[in-house]
Order: structure tokens, then C-alpha cells, then sequence
């Protein structure tokens, strides 16, 4: 019954909802642009956006629904599909935003998600692997330091070479705020070049996950049945996007960017999760994740 995996359908997510959507906001103002007489094109390029952004709306708005009855009927742990895709901006993280209102459901869909709904009232299952190890570390990643290094440094050569250069009236308002602004280009150059490298030597792990709880380097440990409300969240957009890890514990909220470290986000979710739920499993503390989870006593090896 149960025949399509939470990475499975996560990826037909965004062949079928995501990549579409691009599509069409990139290839419909393309046409028109060439279609269209000069310079009418330039001059209606704000109206074509916007009708090509519409459309995608639009799109999208009928291509969610289509998913979410197709991957929530297939799927065995709909409670992790709803994280995951939230996660990867399928559907809002929170089921009653404003973002589902532009949702455009047929009678057929709306009556198949009321009874696949009832399944959100059922934890999910959890199989225990025991290829995976008692406790996992995660540590800063080196390679993504590296590749910044030069970037930072071109900041740096780039004030330099600015600030030396020869200027017409060196005493003018005009050339002494440029000597501020590209020694201030060049001074955070080099202050990312030592904060980076202070980062590839610090070799210290920054994640401590476990059969017993989570740790990190700004937080202290805390077990699993003090955690609740474990996901990860984005925010920003585009390039300026980043990603955080947040929980609550001991009734405070805790936060971690996860943008630079030597393990996806995507495994580190996993991961936290499964540990979850072999606490859960092994234990006869009352976790705050209870109902999320059901045990079912074979591996994943079988």
C-alpha cells in the first residue's frame, strides 16, 4: 500500500510543483520579449512579469493539491513528509497560513485529503537501523571554508588595490570617503579570512546528537524527553536564504543556523529524527515527541 518513500515523494514534488512554476516565470517573459516588437518589449517587460508570475500562481495553486493527495496516500510516515516538504518549501510548514488559501482543491481532492487527514491522528512509524551508531558528531565544513577564501581575499586585494590607487585631489570629500569605504572592503576581507580560517582549525564538533539527547556548541545537552517541536526552518530568500535547526527545551527555544557544516541539512534532519525515535523506543521516560512516533520492533536489515 504504502509503495513510495518520503525522498521519493518529495522529488516528485518538485518536479511537479517547483519546476513548472520556473518554467513558466522564466519562459514566458522569453517569448514575449522575442515575440514582441522593440521597444514594446522593454516597455511591457513590468506587465509580462507580472502575468507570467500569475500564471505560475495559478499553477501552482492546482498542482498542490494533485500532490499532496498523491504523496500523502503513498507514503508510510506522513507526519515526516509534512516536515520534509515544508522543508523544501512544498507547502507552508503551518496548515492553516495564508498560503493555502490560494489553493485550488476539486470536491474529489477535498474529500480524499478529509480521510487521508485522519492519518495525521496516528504517530508515525519507527524502524530502527542498526547500521547507524549510537551517537553522530557534526563538525564545520572545511571544503565550504576553502571555496570562500578566495572571494574574501579578492575583498581584501580589491580594497587595496583601490586605496592605493592614485586620485586626482586626494584631499577632496569625494576621495577621502572612498579611501573609508575601500579600506572598510578590504578591513572585513580580511576579517572573514580570519574568521574562516579560525573556523577550518577549530575541529571541535558543533552537533552532538545521540541515543540519550542533542547537544550543540552553544547549547548544553538535553534529552529527548525534554525536547518538542524539532524542525528545520527557512528563511530569507534566494542567495540570502539560510537554514535553522529549532527546538524547545526546557521550556526555551533553541536555534542553530545549519549553512555550514561537513553534513547536509537534509541528513542532519534525518538523523535527529531517528534518534528521536529510538529514544523513544528504548525508553520508558514519556517523550515530548510521543505522538509523532510508534515503535515497530524490526530493522530495517530484515
Amino acid at each position: 500500500m504504502y509503495d513510495v518513500t518520503v525522498d521519493q515523494a518529495v522529488r516528485q514534488g518538485r518536479k511537479t510543483i517547483w519546476l513548472p512554476a520556473l518554467a513558466i516565470m522564466l519562459i514566458m517573459p522569453a517569448i514575449a520579449f522575442v515575440a514582441l516588437p522593440q521597444p514594446y518589449g522593454v516597455m511591457l517587460s513590468p506587465i509580462i512579469l507580472l502575468v507570467a508570475f500569475f500564471v505560475a500562481g495559478l499553477y501552482r495553486a492546482y498542482a498542490v493539491p494533485r500532490w499532496m493527495t498523491w504523496a500523502f496516500a503513498r507514503v508510510r510516515n506522513v507526519h515526516e513528509l509534512r516536515r520534509r516538504a515544508a522543508y523544501a518549501l512544498l507547502i507552508p510548514e503551518k496548515s492553516d497560513t495564508g498560503l493555502r488559501k490560494f489553493e485550488i482543491w476539486t470536491k474529489v481532492q477535498r474529500s480524499n485529503w478529509d480521510k487521508l487527514a485522519l492519518r495525521f491522528e496516528q504517530p508515525d512509524e519507527f524502524i530502527d537501523d542498526p547500521n547507524i551508531p549510537a551517537e553522530t558528531h557534526v563538525y564545520f565544513s572545511i571544503i565550504k571554508r576553502i571555496l570562500a577564501l578566495p572571494f574574501y581575499g579578492l575583498m581584501v586585494f580589491v580594497g587595496i588595490w583601490l586605496l592605493t590607487s592614485h586620485q586626482k585631489d586626494p584631499y577632496s570629500f569625494k576621495s577621502i570617503f572612498g579611501y573609508l569605504f575601500q579600506g572598510f572592503i578590504a578591513i572585513v576581507g580580511m576579517a572573514l579570512i580570519y574568521l574562516t580560517i579560525r573556523e577550518m582549525m577549530d575541529r571541535s564538533p558543533k552537533i552532538m546528537m545521540s541515543n540519550d539527547g542533542l547537544a550543540t556548541a552553544r547549547l548544553p545537552f538535553s534529552s529527548w524527553s525534554e525536547i518538542s517541536d524539532m524542525h528545520i526552518v527557512p528563511r530569507g530568500s534566494g542567495k540570502y536564504r539560510k537554514y535553522y535547526l529549532e527546538y524547545f527545551t526546557a521550556g526555551a527555544k533553541a536555534e542553530l543556523e545549519l549553512d555550514a557544516f561537513d553534513m547536509s541539512r537534509k541528513k542532519i534532519d534525518q538523523l535527529l529524527h531517528f534518534y528521536q525515535g529510538r529514544f523513544i523506543s528504548t525508553s520508558s521516560v514519556q517523550p515530548a515527541a510521543k505522538n509523532l512516533i510508534k515503535i515497530k520492533n524490526e530493522s530495517r536489515a530484515k
